[in-house]
């Protein structure tokens, strides 16, 4: 019922939205997604969707080394 309620102070856009950034991320409880809401990190969400897409996080540069370094030691 406390989801529902919501709707006094926020827009359904918002709540569907915070209840999407919510999923993403394994947050189950009303007090969570009320701190989502009410830091309007919602409104961020994209800032959030990036970290679950497969991209890569080291950015690409030469092997120094190179794989006959490590078979020779």
């Amino acid at each position: 019922m406390g989801i529902i309620q919501l709707q006094r102070q926020y827009d359904h856009e918002r709540i569907e939205k915070g209840c999407q950034l919510a999923f993403l991320h394994p947050i189950t409880s009303y007090r969570r997604l009320l701190g989502i809401l009410e830091k309007r990190l919602d409104e961020h969400a994209q800032l959030f969707e990036s970290q679950n897409e497969n991209v890569s996080h080291i950015p690409e540069h030469a092997n120094t080394r190179g794989a006959n370094y490590f078979s020779n030691n």
